[in-house]
């Protein structure tokens, strides 16, 4: 959940010389949902590395080391693990974002990253499982296509602290760029080693006044949405929630405390009425679930509503009490 962190400069917002409006750049999966495990890609990521080296790992890795003190996500269920190797190579993966940074124009991001205490993995030098638990930095990058970075953005310090710490950075794109990467580096001045870097919760690249860095206001309305109702639901469920390239449509999702969501609209306001109604409970079914099932998991997370209360199974359900959405259904029980 993010944070109102880019409203803290208020006054200067105020004050700063007025500028073009622009939209936030939403990420698919800012917070790296998936089934923990190694040489998994977060569903909205694609593998970035050298070739033939094995892709980023989703953790927590409860399930094959239950006795060990993980660290647990700082947003969601899961976050991403990135490993450094002692033979030079390393991990990383990119986006296509939702749209493009805009030439000339200055934007901000905020992430969280960690030290790993424990990373347990198989060094390629040893064939043994090792700890990369040595410190490394992280780089993001920019460019204009599939896996080919053109512009770094930002590069690190070494992370040394074995907790999620806030990372602030803001850069200027040169260019219109389409896709955004991230990628762990090893330390300056290092001989190449065995290390790692946990990352949680990315805000959206958010568009920032060049001079002040203070916040350029979008011009997008943002999305909060409305009491749930049988009416308000079929309203939703009559649009489109996958893009064309089968991405879930993304929104900034205002909530009322002032937080905010990168999210899907759709399955927001179905977490938010079952964490308003604890009597109701909620079926799930599709075709292909793994498409949307992370994402539902994540906000039901966030809107505070327990896992018990809904169920999600393969399949196109028979039946006239399912609701139909884009490929997905649902039906719910008062």
């Amino acid at each position: 959940m993010l944070r109102k962190w880019f409203f803290s400069c208020t006054i200067a917002l105020l004050l700063a010389p007025l500028a073009h409006a622009q939209e936030p750049v939403l990420l698919q999966n800012a917070s790296f949902e998936g089934e923990p495990g190694y040489s998994r890609i977060p569903a909205g990521w694609y593998f970035f590395g050298e070739a033939g080296q094995t892709p980023p790992d989703i953790h927590p890795h409860h399930h094959l080391y239950p006795s060990l003190p993980l660290l647990p996500p700082r947003d969601g269920h899961t976050y991403l693990g990135l490993v450094l190797r002692e033979d030079g190579t390393s991990e990383g993966l990119g986006q296509a974002l939702s749209r493009p940074m805009q030439a000339g124009s200055c934007y901000q991001l905020m992430l969280y990253t960690a030290r790993p205490k424990f990373y347990l993995a198989l060094s390629k030098s040893t064939m043994q499982l090792t700890n990369f638990n040595q410190s490394g930095r992280l780089q993001a990058m920019a460019g204009s296509e599939h896996g080919q970075p053109e512009q770094t953005l930002w590069e690190g310090p070494a992370n040394t602290i074995n907790d999620w710490q806030p990372i602030y950075f803001s850069f200027k794109a040169e260019k219109s760029y389409t896709h955004f990467f991230l990628k762990a580096v090893h330390n300056n001045g290092a001989t190449a080693y065995d290390g790692g870097i946990f990352i949680d919760q990315l805000s959206p690249i958010w568009p920032v006044d060049c001079e002040t860095l203070a916040p350029v206001p979008a011009t997008a309305a943002q999305w909060v949405g409305e009491p749930f109702s049988i009416a308000a639901l079929n309203r939703l469920l009559g649009h489109p929630i996958f893009t064309a390239d089968n991405q879930l449509e993304n929104a900034l999702l205002h909530l009322p405390n002032g937080d905010f969501l990168q999210g899907n609209p759709v399955f927001w306001q179905i977490a938010q009425w079952l964490a308003n109604n604890p009597k109701a409970k909620a079926r799930m079914a599709g075709p292909n679930p793994a498409l949307w099932q992370h994402e539902l998991h994540y906000l039901m997370k966030a809107a505070g509503a327990s896992p018990k209360r809904y169920r999600i199974k393969r399949g196109v359900p028979l039946g006239k009490k399912w609701i139909a959405g884009d490929r997905f259904y649902l039906k719910w029980k008062p």
